[in-house]
């Protein structure tokens, strides 16, 4: 993992592509998606990523100069958005595999709720399978100590959404 960050802009570019597949992602395609969506789930994942990719240009310099904090929270935050992505990726598959009675919001199958149901609960097994609301909660936690390493917000030339 480390080598990846120390590749310059490469948390940068992977901020980018999670934001833009969450905002093509759409909330009505599963009854799962529309859980996390009336949830809130969602849209506090889009602002927690659009919190922290202003910074991460200045986290990826302190990090050529080994500042051991910063990354910490870098490989942090990568993990947390390889859980997004993942969960991203598992929603739009199941979007574009469902039948058009799963594809029906107000259809609440039995199997459609258990899907829900075990995406949202917390596992004890690993950090890949926990919980929607775990997983915002911990990037919406990482977010919140970029103030303390003393990150500054650089300006985003090529903002794509």
């Amino acid at each position: 993992m480390a080598a990846k960050l120390e590749g310059g802009a490469y948390l940068s570019s992977f901020v980018d592509a999670v934001l833009k597949k969450l905002s093509s992602l759409d909330v009505n395609s599963t009854p799962m998606a529309k859980k996390l969506a009336d949830q809130d789930l969602l849209r506090r994942l889009k602002l927690s990523l659009r919190s922290v990719r202003p910074v991460l240009d200045d986290a990826e310099q302190k990090l050529i100069r080994n500042d051991q904090e910063v990354k910490k929270w870098l490989l942090d935050l990568q993990d947390a958005l390889y859980m997004a992505d993942d969960l991203l990726d598992e929603l739009s598959t199941k979007a574009a595999t469902a039948t058009p009675t799963q594809r029906d919001p107000g259809n609440y199958s039995s199997m459609c709720h258990s899907i829900v149901d075990s995406i949202l609960e917390d596992s004890d097994d690993d950090d890949y399978e926990m919980g929607v609301a775990d997983l915002v909660d911990k990037l919406e936690s990482i977010v919140e100590e970029k103030n303390g390493l003393g990150l500054k917000e650089e300006p985003i030339l090529f903002p794509f959404l």
